[in-house]
């Protein structure tokens, strides 16, 4: 039985581990959409891109798959509009298909045949990913949504780790108490 609660404390320790690390990608989402916020006007801004992808990509990186897991499951991805519900679809799909990587169907590319008197001259044009301004003012609301969620968990961890580090239980429990504390 004492093996079994060694594996339980681990697995509370490695979530724990989880959730702080989904909280500081969190975070810096909102910094960059109070960046966002505070300078940059319009799409055409030379800030705009660096801010939306680092927004982008920080949002997302909780909600991706990893090595076997998944750090934040659907409980911290539901919203109270399906707008915001869109929104992290539509930002877990940017991340996926624009950005971590080349998705050649999300970068439409035309190309254009110019016949001049010497010669036929070709030129492309590539149609690029743009979330409006607005959207990051809506996702800073969710990133606080989350974490709100985050930091209760995080809250209920430490207190179980807590009680495995700074108790003699296992001296005191019956085997019955046992099973019901690997159940919780």
């Amino acid at each position: 039985m004492k093996h079994a609660l060694t594996f339980k404390h681990e697995l509370i320790k490695k979530e724990f581990t989880k959730m702080v690390l989904a909280s500081r990608d969190i975070r810096q989402t909102i910094g960059m959409c109070e960046l966002m916020e505070a300078k940059v006007k319009e799409l055409e801004d030379p800030l705009y891109f660096p801010l939306a992808i680092a927004a982008i990509i920080c949002y997302a990186k909780p909600f991706t798959h990893s090595r076997n897991s998944t750090i934040l499951n659907g409980t911290y991805s539901k919203f109270n509009t399906k707008a915001k519900v869109n929104l992290h679809e539509k930002i877990l799909s940017m991340r996926n298909k624009a950005i971590a990587h080349s998705d050649a169907d999300s970068f439409p590319i035309s190309i254009y045949k110019e016949d001049a008197d010497c010669c036929t001259k070709f030129e492309y044009s590539i149609q690029y990913f743009a979330l409006g301004i607005e959207n990051f003012l809506i996702l800073k609301e969710m990133c606080n949504d989350i974490l709100e969620k985050i930091e209760k968990r995080i809250d209920k961890l430490f207190s179980k780790i807590n009680f495995f580090e700074n108790s003699n239980f296992l001296e005191n429990l019956s085997i019955k108490e046992l099973k019901e504390l690997l159940n919780t």
